[in-house]
């Protein structure tokens, strides 16, 4: 179900009532109104395996919205393939009309309260460390089709770039990068935390972990420090993907870095 993609709106459109909880993040930039809805995912049929390996099994049961519509669509045993037709806007007849209306009911409630939206329901749903595939899929194709001041995103990629990872960060990171938001710097560091602590790790990373590191260095390769460029290349090294890891360092070494431009400092995090 396609739903409409309204202009997008500064920070001072943000709801106050449901932002005390989000760090500040200083002044944002404008927003790339033209890619706003363009983002979609497509899933490696071997992630499926590899997110396994980064699932919380023990997380303790919390049932929230998400919760609630994820089990509707699970007894309708919809394919990731029915996913995938619904997220590039074709209709979904096998579903039952009202799951659908409780979908479009969950993307509504994004435009009035984002903060909201991403506090009681996606963050949530990411902390849980039990979000498959499917279900971040499914909750993607509502951010792709939303638009969402930056101050919100900028905040919500903070707490994912911060958290566990799964899987769903992935995805929810790289729809949120998609939307070419110009971030705060402190969001863009935490981002590059967020990769570099991949450096010691020995399970198999999975494809759409590359993809989103790849999509960061595609959107903001002049907006990282020099030093921050050296240390995703060396990471490369140790994470690599045949094909996307050398366009990620195409991307790196072909492009001006943010302190050679305009000389202002960058963290980078060291084990």
């Amino acid at each position: 179900m396609s739903l409409p993609c309204n202009p997008i709106k500064g920070p001072d459109s943000q709801d106050a009532d449901s932002d005390e909880e989000w760090p500040a993040l200083g002044e944002a930039g404008v927003v790339d109104a033209d890619a706003v809805c363009d983002a979609e995912v497509v899933v490696d049929p071997s992630d499926e395996k590899a997110i396994e390996l980064f699932m919380n099994k023990n997380a303790p049961v919390r049932r929230t919205l998400a919760d609630i519509i994820m089990e509707k669509i699970t007894e309708k045993q919809t394919e990731v393939g029915t996913v995938m037709s619904e997220v590039s806007g074709q209709p979904m007849p096998q579903l039952d009309p009202r799951i659908i209306e409780v979908y479009k009911g969950v993307s509504k409630a994004l435009f009035p309260k984002p903060g909201a939206w991403f506090k009681g329901i996606l963050i949530p749903l990411c902390e849980s460390g039990t979000c498959t595939l499917r279900e971040a899929i499914i909750i993607g194709s509502i951010l792709t089709k939303c638009s969402i001041p930056v101050l919100h995103s900028s905040a919500a990629m903070l707490k994912l770039a911060e958290m566990e990872y799964n899987g769903a960060n992935s995805i929810f990171l790289r729809l949120l990068l998609d939307k070419k938001y110009a971030l705060p710097f402190r969001v863009l560091d935490a981002l590059v935390a967020h990769f570099l602590s991949f450096r010691s790790e020995k399970r198999v990373l999975p494809v759409l972990w590359h993809q989103s590191l790849l999509t960061l260095a595609q959107r903001y390769k002049a907006d990282l420090g020099s030093e921050q460029k050296e240390a995703l290349l060396e990471l490369l090294k140790i994470q690599t993907h045949p094909q996307i890891s050398a366009e990620i360092r195409r991307e790196l070494q072909n492009s001006e870095s943010r302190d050679v431009e305009v000389g202002l400092p960058v963290i980078v995090e060291m084990d």
